[in-house]
């Protein structure tokens, strides 16, 4: 997932630390392993929760299956 990220132009000007968090927080949402806050991510990657919400939204739009599991799992 990273790897695409970087080859995109969304990843152009952006910290890479907050481009490799988000990715981290996309693939716990893909594979529904752990629920992981944004928060508790955040403080651990050194960005914000408000950095990590535009970085995912960022990578939503590279991989729609995020976007859509997210919208399955707040429907539960």
């Amino acid at each position: 997932m990273l790897d695409v990220v970087k080859e995109s132009p969304i990843s152009y000007g952006k910290a890479p630390k907050a481009l490799a968090t988000t990715a981290l927080y996309a693939a716990c949402i893909v594979e529904e392993k752990d629920k992981v806050s944004q928060l508790r991510l955040a403080k651990a990657g050194g960005i914000s929760v408000v950095t990590l919400r535009k970085r995912y939204l960022d990578l939503s739009k590279l991989f729609p299956e995020i976007q859509n599991r997210n919208y399955k799992n707040k429907l539960q």
